[in-house]
């Protein structure tokens, strides 16, 4: 009888450090979308060496239920001095996001294009870890510049001589 207690005993205390041990890597909604906003100052569609990060950039953020559906959650913000955007996405219970480029302060580097330069998803799915700060990242978003620089042949014979 004792031994058979015992067993009882070790069992429901596996069971409960198991339940404990779920809870805490149990996955949880993120809390921000960060991201950096630049200037495509060659046209190439892609950072360079003479591409700058853009303070006071509008961006958008929309998220939707499932693909084609309606919007339920959006929110406007501004770059800060680095070019980088934080969104607050507490609260927000869909899954499928996108940010997009709004506005550019600089009208020398304001053009939106139309494909993967200008907005990128990101999927709100909860995950499992211990991230603290639940933070989801998305693809840097560039604006181009109406002309490139000078500089950019040089820069760009060098990226494809040793690259």
């Amino acid at each position: 009888m004792a031994k058979s207690m015992k067993l009882v005993a070790v069992v429901a205390t596996a069971l409960c450090f198991t339940s404990l041990l779920s809870f805490a890597l149990a996955a949880k909604d993120p809390k921000t979308v960060e991201g950096l906003v630049y200037c495509d100052s060659c046209r190439v569609k892609y950072k360079t060496e003479l591409s700058d990060y853009i303070a006071g950039a509008t961006v958008a953020l929309e998220c939707k239920e499932s693909e084609g559906g309606e919007v339920v959650y959006s929110r406007e913000v501004v770059s800060d001095q680095s070019g980088t955007y934080k969104i607050p996405i507490e609260g927000c219970h869909a899954k499928l996001c996108q940010v997009r480029l709004v506005k550019s302060p600089k009208p020398e580097c304001s053009e939106i294009v139309a494909d993967g330069l200008s907005s990128a998803r990101i999927d709100l799915t909860p995950s499992v870890g211990s991230d603290p700060e639940l933070i989801r990242y998305a693809n840097d978003l560039g604006f181009m510049k109406k002309e490139s620089l000078p500089e950019c042949a040089k820069v760009l014979e060098e990226m494809f001589i040793h690259g």
